[in-house]
């Protein structure tokens, strides 16, 4: 956080300041020093290092800020410390002030002696729009070394990977922040988990019940129950929930607590596919979430949980005897959760709706008899849809979608506002023993016949088995038709 800040605040100026430092008329150097390649050799006195930065619109401020960022980075490279969950607070925050400072000092002046650190020289090679600025830095040795072992002794501290956290938890648990508090209740038992501190398991079990206790605290309070909308449509309104410290709606809001939204989408083919999205609450406690059209009739559920798993994967490589208490936590961090009914309904079964299909045998030609169609028509008419069969033969095998479109609408407009229409065909056939087995494959599509707008398109097989050729052939096709035509019922809009 203290580099954030501070570079924030540098960042607005760092080319500007390193560009009049560095480039008040320098020579055109025809040949890139040496340095550029390989930083000199350290002294006893003495360490180099080269940062490079570029930028491929040719701006010379954005690489040299590029550059100063690589030199930065160079330089901890050498200091050699990794943070990781047992890393103090003290010491994330010193590593960031010192990376800061290196900055700092690098913008500030590139040339100038600044304490133990300065930036010695600086190439610029430029070719076609592209531009690179490299910056040697050197850095007392002795300075430098003390840097290091301050750094790495203030890393080691183990001890206070765990306080430190628990300490901080504790002081957010008085202060009525559970949410917050839980969080630095996992990170001290993570820090637990992994360190060789003496009664680490006791502190990894102290911290885990602390963790379940705040948890404990923390109530999701529904806003909204019921969301009507209409299918294939934009969803006016909300599912909206606010959480808070307590059991109940008197408790104290708690602002940006992180809920995970659930919920299920259907697909093409009738797939379903469960989404999730983030949602955080706002400073009045108050998460809300605006659902995608539904692509379904009917009713679904939409779920907003507690989400803590970011910081509960922190303990997923515990030892094995940590393991049941991690799940016990987990229980309770799932069970914080609340379940809405999301209604999704349509107006496609008042629509006046023709039906047109075609069979084809396995050479290609129409059957003649359209068992499809009226496998559709059965599963429309047992919803409630007014289906108006076709009567004219209109080889939809032959047409793309338009012409089917305008004939439809030139022959049945009168009577229908739209057309469902499709192409179905024998993909398999075979024989053995007395027994066929057919494989019917079909396209169906929905269409506004005003607009010529495609409002659904599916594809399907069905496989049907028996000992009479022409029953296992029709059974195949109606058993499809019935099918698509529940997905039509189900997702027409």
């Amino acid at each position: 956080m203290v580099r954030w800040i501070i570079r924030t605040t540098i960042t607005a100026c760092a080319g500007a300041v390193v560009l009049l430092a560095c480039t008040s008329n320098p020579e055109v150097i025809k040949k890139a020093p040496a340095w550029v390649a390989s930083p000199p050799a350290d002294t006893p006195n003495m360490v180099y290092f080269v940062g490079a930065g570029s930028d491929s619109a040719g701006n010379v401020a954005t690489a040299e800020e590029k550059a100063a960022n690589s030199l930065v980075s160079e330089v901890s490279k050498f200091i050699g410390v990794r943070v990781t969950a047992e890393t103090t607070l003290e010491a994330r925050d010193t590593m960031e002030a010192y990376e800061a400072e290196i900055w700092e000092k690098i913008t500030e002046s590139s040339f100038a002696q600044i304490s133990d650190f300065k930036v010695t020289d600086k190439w610029i090679d430029s070719k076609d729009d592209q531009v690179v600025v490299y910056l040697l830095g050197a850095y007392d040795r002795s300075a430098l070394e003390t840097e290091q072992a301050r750094i790495r002794a203030l890393f080691q501290e183990k001890e206070e990977a765990i306080a430190g956290p628990e300490r901080e938890g504790d002081m957010l648990m008085s202060s009525g922040s559970p949410y917050k508090a839980a969080i630095r209740y996992i990170e001290a038992a993570a820090a637990a988990a992994a360190s060789d501190v003496d009664n680490a398991s006791l502190r990894f079990e102290r911290n885990i019940n602390k963790a379940k206790e705040a948890v404990e605290k923390i109530t999701l309070l529904g806003i909204t129950d019921t969301l009507i909308a209409e299918a294939r449509r934009p969803v006016d309104g909300a599912f909206s929930l606010r959480v808070v410290s307590g059991p109940g709606w008197d408790g104290p809001a708690l602002p940006g607590v992180n809920l995970l939204v659930s919920y299920r989408e259907i697909q093409a083919g009738g797939r379903v596919r469960v989404r999730t999205e983030p949602v955080k609450t706002d400073a009045a406690g108050v998460a809300a979430f605006t659902p995608p059209a539904p692509s379904f009739v009917g009713a679904e559920e939409v779920t907003m949980i507690l989400d803590l798993r970011s910081y509960m994967e922190t303990l997923e490589s515990v030892p094995r005897e940590y393991r049941e208490m991690v799940e016990g936590l987990e229980s309770l961090v799932n069970g914080k959760r609340l379940d809405f009914q999301f209604v999704s309904v349509s107006r496609a079964k008042d629509i006046p709706t023709a039906v047109i299909t075609v069979d084809v045998d396995r050479a290609g030609n129409p059957r003649g008899f359209s068992d499809s169609s009226s496998g559709i028509m059965e599963s429309l008419n047992s919803a409630g849809f007014a289906v108006i069969p076709i009567t004219v033969d209109i080889p939809v095998h032959e047409l793309n979608d338009a012409e089917v479109i305008r004939r439809v609408r030139a022959d049945f407009g009168d009577q229908a506002e739209r057309v469902v229409f499709g192409v179905f065909s024998i993909s398999e056939f075979e024989e053995s023993e007395g027994n066929f087995l057919v494989k019917v494959s079909g396209t169906v599509k929905a269409a506004d016949l005003a607009t010529g707008t495609i409002l659904f398109t599916d594809s399907r097989t069905r496989r049907s088995r028996g000992g009479n050729t022409v029953s296992v052939i029709t059974a195949a096709f109606r058993s499809l038709g019935k099918e698509f035509g529940e997905a039509l019922a189900a997702g027409l809009p």
